[in-house]
């Protein structure tokens, strides 16, 4: 249904030094990190996709690479020893083609919940929830959304000048909620039932979102 379209992370870091592999090949992982440079569901200045290439950058100084796991300063102990973890690379996002990258987001999701393990998505602006979401659709596993944000990114589901239906870092979570496998919505952190997004309280409340 979906585009297969990722690119393996070549010659740059990994997430914590981890083996590179595409989301569409086999790969015998627990869980697999996963690039998504995307900002077109946003009109901000366009840093989202930077943001997962400084993460790589950075997680360099988290711990080994392989199975060792990472030492808690804190308990004093070991944890994801044994896990294996694997960069799935990148998502291929094509220039101003909306439809088609969120497409190739739900493709490398789906193919990597296929394979049994854990997708972990890095950056991309908020939109990219909804398109993450829709590749558990074969998972036949119920999934309840936790949302961290001071914005409820429910507002409506079409553009108020053209009254076409968009996919947006406001009303990614609108769409989310008519998932069947989506069970529910939890939002957390919130500045007000009526901050951002255009969506009112009693639209958040009808559809029995916790907050």
């Amino acid at each position: 249904q979906y585009a297969s379209q990722t690119t393996p992370y070549r010659q740059l870091a990994t997430m914590n030094g981890k083996p590179a592999a595409s989301a569409h090949s086999v790969v015998k992982a627990a869980v697999l990190f996963l690039r998504v440079p995307y900002e077109l569901g946003h009109r901000i200045l366009p840093v989202a996709p930077l943001e997962p290439a400084a993460i790589r950058a950075a997680s360099a100084i988290a711990g080994p690479p392989g199975t060792a796991g990472f030492y808690d300063r804190e308990t004093g102990e070991t944890f994801l020893k044994g896990v294996r973890l694997v960069d799935a690379g990148d998502v291929v996002i094509p220039t101003a083609d909306v439809s088609q990258s969120l497409a190739n987001v739900t493709s490398a999701i789906g193919a990597i919940v296929a394979a049994g393990a854990m997708p972990v998505t890095l950056g991309g602006d908020h939109s990219v929830t909804f398109a993450v979401l829709r590749g558990f659709q074969a998972s036949k596993q119920r999934l309840h959304v936790i949302h961290l944000d001071s914005h409820q990114d429910f507002g409506p589901l079409s553009d108020r000048g053209t009254g076409q239906t968009v996919i947006q870092h406001g009303n990614h979570l609108r769409h989310a909620i008519d998932l069947p496998w989506v069970s529910g919505i939890t939002m957390l952190g919130l500045r007000g039932m009526t901050h951002g997004s255009g969506a009112t309280a009693t639209d958040v409340r009808e559809h029995n979102i916790a907050t």
